[in-house]
């Protein structure tokens, strides 16, 4: 992975938050079912980086979670700036036990 796409993850429940750093780095969190995974990236990186790391480590596939931020649906394509995410801001990961399937007719 490069540079510019480093993520650091870390699962934890309710443990010390990671300590800032500096410049334009973003910590923050995604939870999902009561569970905090912690992820830094740059301020100008694609969340889709984010989403699929977090589904690689539920074992999960990408079709079946929603992030949303702040209630709003979070695109693959939105970065940390144009969502303003401010640091240690949450994520909310959802995912759906449904599945739609098309009936023929």
């Amino acid at each position: 992975m490069s540079d510019d796409a480093q993520m650091d993850t870390a699962a934890q429940t309710g443990i010390d938050v990671p300590p800032v750093p500096p410049g334009d780095v973003l910590v923050f969190k995604v939870v999902h079912n009561d569970i905090e995974t912690w992820f830094k990236i740059k301020r100008s990186t694609k969340l889709e980086k984010v989403m699929t790391k977090f589904c690689n480590l539920e074992g999960k596939t990408p079709a079946s979670v929603r992030f949303f931020f702040k209630g709003r649906l979070v695109q693959p394509t939105d970065t940390p700036d144009t969502l303003g995410m401010l640091e240690h801001d949450t994520l909310e990961a959802r995912t759906s036990a449904r599945t739609r399937v098309r009936q023929p007719l």
